[in-house]
Order: C-alpha cells, then structure tokens, then sequence
C-alpha cells in the first residue's frame, strides 16, 4: 500500500509482520514513540494502530472519540485510564506481552514501558467510523499529572 499525503495511514489488505512493520517516528506521542495507522481494505469502520515506544519510557496521555482495545504485543510495563477531571476513578493494569486492555470513550489513557527494550501494541477502535459519522475528537495531554510519576516511582521500586 501506499501512504496517503501527509499522513501516516496506510491502506493495506493485510499486515505481513507486526513486530517488524517500520514505523515512522511521532514525537507529539512522547519521547521513542512511533507509530503507523492502517485502514484494512474494504473496512469503513475499523481502525489499526501500531505503536512502538522505547524501554524506560512513558506514551503521552491522550484520549479519543471512540473505544479502543489494546494487544501489547512486547514488553512490560502498566496501563493506565481514567475519566477526564476524576484521577481517583484510575485504573491501572500491569502488561507483558499478550495482555489485551481497553479504555472506555472519552477516558484518557496512557502507557508506561518499565522494560529496557521498546514494546510494540497494537490498537483496535472506531475511530474511523465516527469520523464517517463527523464526530472528530482527539484530546492529548502535554504533561504528565504527577500520580503518574508516583505510579512510575511505585513500580520501579524506587518510591
């Protein structure tokens, strides 16, 4: 397939390997993250994110207009979501490779690698068919809150 102008989506009928698929670099998700998105042929409603970021290292928050379900595919670390303004009602899941997490719509979301190599997950959502519905949304947190460093500090072993 080929990418489309500007983008980083690719229109593919399948993916051959993801754990060796090439990446392209996305500093606005945070520092050693890259990521590539598929629309699968013939699908106007499922999207695919492939996602890589590097060992010791923590994914920007973000949340988004729809559901997503998250296979790790490599690595180890700790998922963690919450409603936005409501901390307390966080939800937090160690993960290794084969772990399938999901954060509900609208809640922020965010993935901490306590490995030292890079971990690779892909993401499954709808992002695609409500964008066909005209709902857009996508909301990125440029700092991280302070809990997150606790949690980082707590699981490291350091805190």
């Amino acid at each position: 397939g080929q990418d489309t102008a500007g983008s980083q989506r690719r229109f593919e009928g399948f993916i051959a390997d993801a754990m060796r698929e090439h990446l392209v670099e996305r500093p606005l998700r945070g520092k050693a993250v890259k990521n590539r998105y598929w629309t699968l042929h013939g699908n106007s409603a499922l999207d695919l994110n492939l996602s890589e970021m590097g060992g010791n290292t923590i994914k920007r928050a973000h949340r988004g207009n729809s559901d997503a379900v998250v296979l790790m595919l490599s690595g180890k670390g700790c998922f963690v979501t919450w409603p936005d303004g409501a901390w307390q009602k966080n939800i937090q899941v160690p993960w290794r490779d084969g772990t399938l997490v999901a954060a509900p719509i609208y809640w922020y979301r965010q993935f901490l690698n306590f490995g030292d190599e890079a971990s690779r997950n892909l993401t499954f959502s709808a992002k695609l068919l409500v964008e066909n519905l005209g709902i857009r949304f996508l909301d990125q947190m440029e700092n991280d809150l302070p809990e997150i460093r606790k949690i980082w500090s707590k699981y490291l072993g350091s805190g």
